[in-house]
């Protein structure tokens, strides 16, 4: 790789062709730099809307998934850690 050029390696989940072995979207090489990227990043406002073309794909639905997990995991931490705090006094 030159210095000063960039090179994206992308897996769209829609457009990405699947590895017959992991299953996973094999990786596209671009060279295009940033062409690539404005109709996602002019798009940002059209996420989590039912406007969002990928948001109902697995992986999306995963993403979301753990965000509750986390969130729910979180604030029983918090509850538990509110206990100890609170006998320890």
């Amino acid at each position: 790789m030159a210095a000063g050029r960039l090179v994206f390696h992308l897996a769209p989940p829609l457009l990405a062709r699947r590895d017959p072995l992991s299953g996973h979207p094999k990786k596209m090489q671009s060279e295009r730099g940033y062409a690539h990227f404005p109709l996602p990043r002019d798009h940002q406002s059209l996420r989590t809307t039912a406007f969002d073309p990928f948001g109902w794909t697995a992986e999306r639905r995963t993403e979301r998934r753990l965000i509750n997990d986390y969130e729910t995991l979180v604030a029983r931490l918090l509850v538990s850690l509110r206990s100890i705090i609170s006998r320890l006094r």
